[in-house]
């Protein structure tokens, strides 16, 4: 078992070479290209790895196999929310957090995305949303909806945006100002996500 260090311009990689010596899989295509083969049914390569074990991709000379995809520890990638119907009606001229969810990160960044409605109970009645992270209201993105002249009519939004926090744990909110009037929110259903791009 011997292993290999290659840097370039992305890094470096750890290839875990298997079982006594490969002879001659090593060849260089060219200036740029290390090609890595095995040649022996008994010979294996692991790549992405600290130990054979646990390596990402381990190359044999007849099938390439998917392994273990490195996750951090005590990391919360994906988040979900949704609610349907359950309404609460909202005075005007307040700010409400309306749904949320609850994200641990390793430092990348978190796309966030929310839909969902809200009745007027009132003429000429709009809300506000946009994301909200921990008590910090975001800029990142922002719908304003009007409600038509007919009370009662459902008023549909859609938001989405990105958020790029240090590394931790945080709860996002769908936050949302009422407006000339007062609105039942949500009245159909509404649904808030935040994914760890990585």
């Amino acid at each position: 078992m011997r292993s290999i260090d290659i840097q370039d311009m992305s890094g470096k990689a750890n290839i875990e070479v298997v079982n006594s010596t490969l002879g001659t899989p090593f060849t260089n295509a060219n200036d740029n290209d290390v090609v890595f083969y095995p040649t022996d049914s008994n010979q294996s390569i692991h790549i992405g790895c600290v130990t054979s074990s646990n390596s990402m991709l381990k190359v044999t000379k007849s099938n390439v196999e998917i392994r273990n995809l490195y996750t951090p520890s005590n990391v919360t990638r994906y988040a979900t929310a949704s609610q349907i119907g359950g309404g609460v009606l909202r005075s005007a001229g307040a700010t409400y957090n309306i749904l949320s969810v609850t994200i641990t990160t390793s430092g990348k960044p978190v796309l966030l995305m929310a839909s969902g409605d809200f009745n007027p109970e009132a003429t000429d009645v709009y809300c506000t949303f946009n994301f909200k992270r921990d008590t910090t209201s975001l800029t990142c993105a922002k719908q304003v909806s009007h409600a038509s002249t007919t009370i009662g009519r459902n008023m549909p939004f859609s938001i989405m945006g990105m958020d790029t926090p240090a590394a931790g744990t945080y709860t996002y909110y769908i936050e949302c100002y009422v407006g000339n009037g007062n609105a039942t929110i949500p009245e159909g259903g509404m649904s808030l996500t935040a994914v760890e791009l990585f």
